[in-house]
């Protein structure tokens, strides 16, 4: 996190993809969420759109909202619309109880 945090983000991602790929690291799906973090805070919004979804294929699932939030995102910055509004919906539908609930609704307004 210090070279995230920093700004570093090639070792960050570097890091986060060691971790991530060892499935008994019980930090291993944090770690597919900010290998994602890492590529969108580049503006490689299609490479963190790959790794967000990744986050999905782990049993642990703290970290769905926070992906699936960042998926619209990643296509509101690649200005696919349509596509923006299908993943924040899906984060309404499915995660009623998120912290980014009304965040969504929100960018559900401005982009609808």
């Amino acid at each position: 996190m210090k070279h995230f945090n920093d700004g570093n983000y090639k070792i960050a991602a570097g890091q986060f993809h060691r971790i991530s790929v060892d499935k008994r690291n019980s930090f291993s799906d944090n770690a597919q969420y900010w290998l994602g973090e890492c590529f969108y805070a580049q503006g490689l919004y299609k490479q963190a759109i790959v790794e967000f979804e990744k986050v999905f294929a782990f049993d642990k699932k703290d970290k769905y909202d926070d992906a699936q939030l960042k998926l619209g995102y990643c296509y509101k910055k690649l200005r696919n619309s349509a596509r923006a509004i299908e993943e924040f919906e899906r984060l309404v539908q499915y995660y009623p109880y998120s912290e980014y609930y009304e965040l969504a609704l929100r960018e559900l307004s401005y982009l609808r």
